[in-house]
């Protein structure tokens, strides 16, 4: 009993932070699109791109391909970052990926139907960003984990946004936009609103670890990077 007890008080610290939920947006703005990616893109290739199932199939599996190496090459740089600049560094990463990541869903959406080739290109890229921001955003929530003493509660409450994304796109975005006569528009009204998530991540402050535009200002909890300089990025 005194083991539940403990474990509810542990994911309500981390439920009652409204950073946490705030990581619970954004991850949809990441892995919620990915989700949603997997199951619109064939259908898109064959339909804007006039091809034929095959190839279309083939193409839209490039978008889950870049998982071999994008989502990791997220966290990889969000690291190089954090030696450079602190703890502020991957933040600035994060916001870097998730705002590119808009940008390029946005300019998939902008490509005419008669350059399948370009299209391909600019596909590839909008997927290595939309993994990216998903590695960029877990190298930053075990920090905030550790900062609040509930990981397990913080990296399940960040998860389950890409699942309820993945809904809210297809259901607010995706399906009632369908059959309005230009099947690219719910890609720039989707990808619009990933660029609103990427601007929520200046939001995500706090005092021990710092954020995007404010430096650490509390030295008093001691983190998992103390030991390495303190954040150099200016003010």
């Amino acid at each position: 009993e005194r083991e539940k007890q403990n474990g509810l008080a542990i994911y309500l610290e981390a439920a009652k932070d409204y950073r946490v939920w705030i990581l619970f947006l954004i991850y949809g703005g990441c892995f919620g699109t990915e989700l949603v990616m997997n199951g619109q893109l064939a259908t898109y290739f064959k339909d804007y791109f006039n091809t034929s199932r095959e190839v279309a199939g083939l193409t839209a599996s490039l978008f889950g391909l870049m998982n071999l190496f994008a989502r990791s090459l997220g966290g990889i740089v969000s690291d190089l970052a954090n030696v450079k600049f602190g703890h502020r560094g991957r933040h600035w990463v994060f916001f870097l990926v998730q705002f590119f990541e808009g940008v390029a869903m946005i300019l998939f959406s902008l490509v005419p139907p008669t350059r399948f080739g370009l299209g391909v290109f600019v596909l590839i890229c909008f997927s290595t960003c939309v993994q990216m921001a998903e590695g960029a955003e877990y190298a930053v929530v075990p920090y905030v984990g550790n900062l609040l003493k509930s990981l397990g509660p913080v990296s399940g409450i960040v998860g389950a946004g890409g699942n309820v994304g993945a809904v809210l796109w297809s259901f607010a975005i995706h399906r009632q936009l369908a059959g309005n006569g230009d099947l690219s528009l719910p890609f720039r009204v989707h990808g619009a609103c990933v660029l609103g998530t990427a601007l929520l991540i200046p939001l995500v402050h706090y005092p021990s670890l710092g954020s995007m535009f404010l430096p650490k200002t509390d030295f008093s909890q001691d983190q998992p990077d103390d030991e390495k300089p303190a954040d150099t990025m200016a003010a």
